[in-house]
């Protein structure tokens, strides 16, 4: 575990899962490890699939902050989803809906754009105690 913690920088995606996956099924004691895995992997976050963080959990690697870097969208989706909110044919429930499906993967620039949209076409009565809006606020 300490020749492996030495030279996480060197390891692949591949190579993360496998050692954390080895030593949790050896059950091998080795937390200084599972606590430099998401250190060592934060450099490389857009290396990894959803499959590699999925495994990283299972083998019980603490991994928030790599899975919410491996779940942003690329550049093309966020695109997409700024061009669907600023369409003629937006709604606030839509923007609303949109956020509730994908917005665990929005760039700070979509909230953006969904907290304008939603502004300047006005929030109805309705949808004021709606969890999607607090989910924007909070996320803005």
């Amino acid at each position: 575990a300490d020749v492996a913690q030495s030279r996480l920088g060197e390891f692949s995606p591949y190579d993360l899962v496998m050692a954390a996956s080895t030593f949790a099924l050896a059950g091998v004691d080795a937390p200084q490890l599972f606590d430099a895995i998401p250190s060592a992997a934060r450099a490389r976050r857009g290396e990894f699939s959803k499959r590699e963080l999925k495994a990283l959990v299972t083998a019980g690697v603490d991994v928030p902050r790599l899975a919410s870097f491996a779940r942003k969208a690329l550049r093309s989706q966020q695109m997409g989803w700024s061009k669907a909110m600023t369409s003629g044919d937006a709604t606030p429930d839509m923007i609303l809906s949109l956020i509730a499906d994908e917005g665990d993967r929005f760039s700070a620039q979509n909230f953006a754009t969904a907290a304008h949209r939603i502004a300047k076409l006005g929030l109805p009565k309705a949808l004021l105690s709606d969890a999607r809006v607090v989910a924007l606020t909070d996320a803005c």
